[in-house]
């Protein structure tokens, strides 16, 4: 990936947790609030979503309003091959988070997962943006 530009999309239903991960985004060394968009369902984001060749990290929810977080990886990967992809679930099933990685998904959280863990994974992955294996 040539651009470094970085983009953060988080897609969650439940403002105030959208909020929560906001703000431990925003703690993130090298992020700013502009490089992070919310939105509530997936309809907002696929109306709103434009790839532009950044280095993208996208936090989706697995259960949405409007359009399911599996639909989301699918319209995701139609343009952005690169971007990182993880999708929260409460669902800990096996079948479950191998259908979503099978779609393009690059890894997931538990719900209610740890914060702190949360943020120092998606620190590293802005740390290492510059470089092609992140």
């Amino acid at each position: 990936m040539t651009d470094t530009s970085l983009k953060i999309y988080i897609v969650e239903p439940d403002p105030i947790f959208s909020l929560v991960l906001y703000r431990v985004l925003y703690e993130i060394k090298g992020v700013s609030p502009t490089d992070i968009s919310m939105f509530e369902d997936g309809d907002a984001f696929l109306k709103n979503y434009k790839y532009q060749n950044e280095y993208s990290i996208y936090i989706i929810n697995d259960i949405l309003p409007k359009q399911s977080g599996t639909k989301l990886i699918q319209e995701i990967r139609k343009q952005d091959e690169e971007g990182i992809i993880y999708i929260m679930t409460k669902s800990n099933t096996n079948q479950e988070l191998i259908f979503a990685i099978g779609l393009g998904a690059d890894n997931y959280f538990i719900k209610s997962f740890d914060l702190d863990v949360f943020k120092a994974i998606i620190e590293r992955k802005v740390q290492r943006r510059h470089t092609k294996w992140n």
